[in-house]
């Protein structure tokens, strides 16, 4: 489940991507400028970079199922709720 939020959640930052340049050229060919180009070079590399960074987190939970380096909750060790059997 956690595979299929993370691509959907780059899927959108992507799309927010080119809505934020499509957007940013409509308001500089309407006149405003500072509102056009903020959304081109502010807003639209924040939602590429967001993109990037699930699809590599997407891809990192893959290969380490794959590889089988993740960790179970029989696996955590040291932690306050370890020894505390209310803690589900």
């Amino acid at each position: 489940m956690r595979n299929l939020s993370l691509n959907i959640a780059a899927i959108i930052s992507l799309l927010a991507a080119i809505t934020s340049i499509t957007t940013g050229v409509i308001y500089l060919a309407s006149g405003e400028g500072i509102y056009g180009l903020s959304l081109i070079f502010l807003a639209a590399p924040v939602c590429i970079a967001l993109g990037v960074v699930f699809d590599y987190v997407g891809e990192r939970i893959r290969r380490d199922q794959r590889e089988g380096n993740f960790r179970s909750r029989k696996d955590v060790i040291d932690t306050p709720w370890e020894d505390d059997p209310d803690h589900v």
